[in-house]
């Protein structure tokens, strides 16, 4: 075990060596979903109800609960479809996703606030709202559904998300690259003031060596560097980009994404968790 610090505009950057984790259990309706990036956890906290039958009804989505404030993000990118109160769902927002070619539409009940109006364009990650207890509701809470291809009142085309959202929490990204560089592009998932940016990268390679890993933030369209470290080409590292003690570095309403640069033209294949 070996731990890496870096300073880089007061950000400190620890690598540590970790063993091989459990891999993903899913459906193989799921599979192509979740390894093409496609749905990411919306919030942070703990699944309290699942999809399928509860109480003599049946849940049409699943509950994630966590106390205080927590940020709630698009699932995945697309355009808001709508954004109102309802008496059952409370602060509510839907959106649409084309993804693959097909139609999907996400919801996000409970909310106690909507930061996101009709017609909006959002990408994944994109905080819209935060986690509340409005509408028929028992508890601070957030009510995710998935339908493919479109809500409807009777939810006839309800999916279970557990088959499309990563078991980590966080975001989960699968690719390759070669010729020198690669890049890939991330976003925080419910990204608060106080927390760290936290990635998990398992890397395959022919070759030896390492390859480089720059966080960066996107400020009026442009991407700038604020930190980076080195991963093995081949084994499984944890990147911790921490907050930076002024505590304005990593912002909830900025971009961000990883840039994976290669030095050499041999091909590296990777799985990425982030949160």
């Amino acid at each position: 075990m070996r731990s890496i610090g870096i300073k880089r505009k007061s950000f400190i950057l620890s690598t540590v060596f970790a063993f091989l984790f459990t891999a993903f259990f899913l459906s193989s309706e799921a599979q192509a979903a979740a390894g093409d990036n496609t749905f990411l956890k919306p919030a942070e906290g703990t699944i309290t109800s699942y999809f399928g039958p509860r109480n003599g009804t049946n849940h049409y989505g699943i509950d994630i609960a966590k106390s205080g404030f927590v940020k709630v993000a698009a699932s995945a990118a697309g355009t808001v479809s709508r954004s109102y109160f309802s008496t059952s769902y409370g602060n509510v927002i839907f959106i649409n996703h084309t993804i693959g070619g097909l139609p999907y539409e996400t919801v996000y009940a409970h909310l106690n606030t909507r930061d996101v109006g009709v017609g909006a364009t959002v990408y994944q990650g994109q905080v819209i709202g935060s986690m509340g207890n409005t509408g028929n509701s028992t508890g601070q809470h957030l009510h995710f559904e998935i339908h493919q291809p479109y809500w409807t009142s009777a939810k006839t085309y309800a999916m279970n998300p557990m088959n499309y959202i990563p078991t980590w929490e966080g975001k989960y990204k699968t690719g390759s690259f070669a010729s020198h560089v690669g890049t890939d592009t991330i976003y925080p998932n419910s990204y608060n003031g106080d927390n760290d940016i936290i990635v998990k990268v398992d890397s395959t390679s022919t070759t030896g060596g390492v390859y480089k890993v720059y966080l960066q933030r996107n400020i009026n369209g442009v991407w700038t560097s604020v930190g980076e470290t080195e991963v093995p080409k081949t084994g499984v590292t944890t990147v911790t980009f921490t907050q930076e003690y002024s505590g304005t570095a990593l912002s909830p309403y900025l971009q961000y994404r990883l840039l994976l640069k290669n030095s050499d033209a041999a091909s590296v294949s990777y799985k990425v968790w982030y949160k």
